[in-house]
């Protein structure tokens, strides 16, 4: 019997128990979502990091087209601290802007498909973005978002369709504007500790309001997960179906197979009655399933 106890859970820390020696003495690394990825794959190169649609990237390419996503944006004058909002789906360019902001020191703001325009420039305008990532089917109305916000580019990162405005980007422009860079392989210094993602609160005590997550919150969580789940190895296949909206499809269905060198595999759910097929399609080790 522990005759030290003092009664007060912040000093006794009771939860401790369920913990093993080695995750209450693992030290979590500070250090950007970016570099904890990058480093924990070095050996695994050539290993399938994305599987979607057919289509399959290994880490190598994976991070080729994290870099050049970051001068692109570089190019188009993001700056550190910078808030750059999403309006995608599912996708491989949802990870690469993941990382991508990440690397230069911006900061992601995914918001759910499908959100009215007005929503989506209220959001943008809470935290002053000035670009906007859009899946050609969810961009309600070009112009609209560029009368009522401060919008200086919106990138469509799917496909290629007709656009009014000369300041709207198809993906592969955008990728290219990665060559003009004066600044080609910049890395942020930033404070692992500051703001890199935004999560939104469900809304049920009132308006959703703005969640700060910083690096280290990211890291922590998912270096925890890694410890203590000795079943996540490198080279499993992970299923995911749900889009970045949210911290926890980010952080555990993102950042923690990629961090363990998985196989990230995601596809589209559009009815739950084919969850099954896409299970037997895929025959996953592990899958996230989400549902809002």
């Amino acid at each position: 019997m522990n005759n030290n106890l003092t009664g007060y859970p912040s000093i006794d820390k009771p939860w401790l128990k369920y913990y093993t020696e080695e995750q209450i003495n693992s030290v979590i690394p500070e250090k950007l979502v970016y570099d904890y990825m990058r480093d924990r794959n070095k050996n695994n190169l050539n290993l399938t990091a994305i599987t979607f649609m057919g289509q399959e990237y290994t880490y190598a390419q994976l991070f080729e087209i994290i870099d050049k996503a970051a001068d692109a944006l570089l190019s188009l004058g993001v700056s550190e601290g910078e808030v750059i909002t999403m309006l995608i789906p599912v996708c491989p360019e949802e990870v690469f802007l993941f990382y991508a902001i990440n690397k230069i020191g911006a900061i992601s703001n995914f918001i759910m498909p499908a959100t009215p325009k007005e929503k989506v420039c209220a959001i943008m305008n809470e935290h002053e973005s000035r670009f906007l990532f859009a899946f050609p089917f969810f961009l309600e109305d070009e112009a609209y978002i560029y009368d009522n916000t401060k919008c200086k580019n919106i990138i469509l990162t799917q496909g290629i369709m007709e656009y009014k405005n000369t300041n709207t980007l198809v993906w592969d422009n955008f990728l290219s504007m990665a060559d003009k860079c004066d600044k080609k392989g910049y890395k942020t210094k930033k404070n692992p500790k500051d703001t890199m993602f935004i999560a939104k609160t469900g809304g049920t005590t009132g308006v959703s309001k703005s969640v700060m997550l910083s690096d280290n919150a990211f890291n922590a969580a998912v270096d925890q997960i890694i410890t203590a789940v000795k079943e996540y190895k490198t080279g499993d296949r992970w299923l995911r179906l749900w889009p970045a909206f949210s911290a926890t499809v980010a952080a555990a269905a993102i950042h923690l197979p990629l961090s363990v060198g998985m196989n990230n595999t995601f596809d589209m759910l559009e009815d739950f009655k084919d969850f099954d097929n896409l299970v037997m399609k895929y025959k996953p080790n592990h899958l996230e399933l989400f549902q809002c």
